[in-house]
């Protein structure tokens, strides 16, 4: 029997440009236009679509037919958990993106987004299937705020949600020279300048207080919280260091 790994963080999409603008607020790097971010994204195809295509030979999944010219790719995978009989645990794994970023922020799409990103492809897969996390990790950089991971913890003062928004250094650091091509050199080092104080990255809120939290930073919590909640944060991001002394301390 093989069953999906569990992960302390869930995969949010939101196209409500006011969250966007929260990051892009907390993050200092302006909410551009709707061209701009249009073109940006245009100039992921050529990136997205190598992610596809590594998919699609090395770990099985395939292009449905016919295609759909809205879209830039639609591939499908059989689900890989089974039951003690064999059975599938879920439907076939569905992964598809729009030719223009626009798509996103329709209205009449939001449950189809929904649905491509809070399903178990991203629930499970991204932390097993590396084409997967990079696609994750390039929509975060592409648009902040549109797909966030959510981490709820339960302390005695009540109940912390931390969002990140941005992947992790060693991902943005390993991926430099795709990164430039797409945002150039100058958002690039914002990118990477962002991520390593990770007080702009993550987003702490208080789901107990009467008031409606907004977007706050580290300060929210002790430092001992600070660091329960992102050591989490920080080994999903590099499970290869799992045994490894952890590079956040509860000071930083």
């Amino acid at each position: 029997m093989q069953t999906p790994p569990s992960s302390p963080a869930q995969v949010t999409f939101s196209s409500d440009v006011r969250h966007m603008d929260n990051w892009a607020k907390r993050t200092g790097i302006p909410l551009t236009t709707a061209e701009a971010l249009g073109t940006t994204y245009a100039r992921a195809h050529k990136w997205l679509m190598s992610l596809k295509t590594q998919l699609v030979q090395q770990h099985g999944w395939h292009d449905v037919l016919p295609a759909d010219s809205r879209m830039l790719f639609t591939v499908e995978a059989p689900s890989p958990w089974r039951s003690p009989s064999g059975l599938p645990l879920s439907p076939n794994l569905k992964l598809q993106l729009p030719v223009h970023a626009s798509s996103f922020f329709s209205p009449e799409r939001r449950v189809q987004w929904q649905m491509v990103f809070h399903s178990d492809l991203f629930a499970t897969q991204r932390l097993i299937v590396q084409p997967i996390t990079d696609i994750l990790n390039l929509m975060q950089c592409l648009l902040t705020g549109l797909v966030t991971l959510v981490y709820e913890e339960h302390m005695p003062q009540g109940v912390y949600k931390t969002t990140r928004g941005l992947p992790s250094v060693q991902w943005i650091n390993t991926n430099q020279a795709a990164l430039i091509d797409v945002f150039g050199p100058a958002h690039y080092k914002q990118l990477r300048r962002l991520k390593s104080t990770l007080n702009h990255a993550v987003a702490n809120q208080n789901l107990s207080e009467v008031s409606p939290p907004s977007c706050l930073g580290r300060g929210d919590l002790s430092r001992d919280e600070r660091f329960v909640v992102r050591y989490k944060f920080f080994h999903e991001a590099h499970p290869n260091l799992i045994n490894s002394p952890c590079m956040i301390s509860p000071n930083s």
